[in-house]
């Protein structure tokens, strides 16, 4: 069998991208399948924190807003968030692990330097600073700062696999026909360290999320807007001035 046809005898593997595709697709058709307008706040008071029910599968939250709709809706920014931002860390830290492991020496030190002071600070923490520095945040700021943050891994897989390859005979053999610098690299040496390219890119989707609700929260207390439900709504805040005494 080829290689290209061996994961699908992996059950795990079949599960898996059932899931991950059953899932994609629900949330690219969301504006089929939601039920309901995901911002729609209720009129009436009842309508808050319903349960299930037949025109609300998953109940609705504190403003009446149907939770099925908003999560199909807020699929699909996940999945353009978390994809976009591993396609250009892949293209980022491609070029900085093929120039380190590659060309080594002066070259190698200065970009893993730069690597490891990027490493060094607790992403999480050092997203939310760099956020704090826009005037305007917003998803497109987090989507620039997780950028910034996520391609150290992808550097470091590439670079290994780098030095591993090019003292490797196919790789002297393209350096005695007169290859170049550039067709060694991207002919050669990046083809095959696509396999664990591959896989510290499909980890890095996932791990793209967890840090964009917290910077987006903090992109959110920067840029206070009023409460769709008014000062009376359950998420409006309350103010310390209106304190008796």
């Amino acid at each position: 069998m080829p290689p290209a046809h061996r994961p699908l005898r992996h059950r795990g593997f079949l599960a898996g991208a059932v899931l991950v595709s059953v899932f994609a697709a629900a949330s690219l058709l969301a504006p089929v399948l939601a039920p309901q307008d995901p911002h729609a706040v209720a009129s009436g008071g009842g309508a808050t924190l319903e349960g299930p029910t037949v025109g609300h599968p998953l109940g609705t939250d504190a403003l009446g807003r149907d939770v099925l709709s908003r999560v199909l809706w807020g699929g699909r920014v996940s999945l353009a968030v978390g994809v976009g931002v591993e396609a250009l860390v892949v293209v980022l830290g491609c070029a900085v692990g093929l120039l380190a492991g590659y060309f080594g020496g002066a070259v190698d030190a200065a970009l893993m330097r730069v690597t490891d002071v990027v490493m060094a600070f607790p992403s999480l923490v050092l997203a939310i600073g760099l956020i704090a520095v826009f005037e305007r945040p917003g998803l497109d700021k987090v989507f620039i700062v997780l950028v910034a943050l996520g391609w150290t891994t992808i550097a470091r897989v590439v670079r290994g696999e780098v030095l591993s390859l090019k003292a490797r005979d196919f790789v002297q053999a393209a350096r005695a026909l007169g290859g170049g610098h550039r067709a060694i690299m991207l002919r050669h040496l990046l083809p095959n360290a696509l396999a664990p390219l591959l896989v510290a890119a499909t980890i890095g989707v996932g791990a793209t999320w967890w840090p964009r609700p917290a910077s987006r929260s903090w992109a959110s207390a920067r840029s206070p807007r009023r409460s769709p439900g008014g000062p009376c709504s359950p998420t409006a805040r309350p103010s310390s001035r209106s304190r008796p005494g």
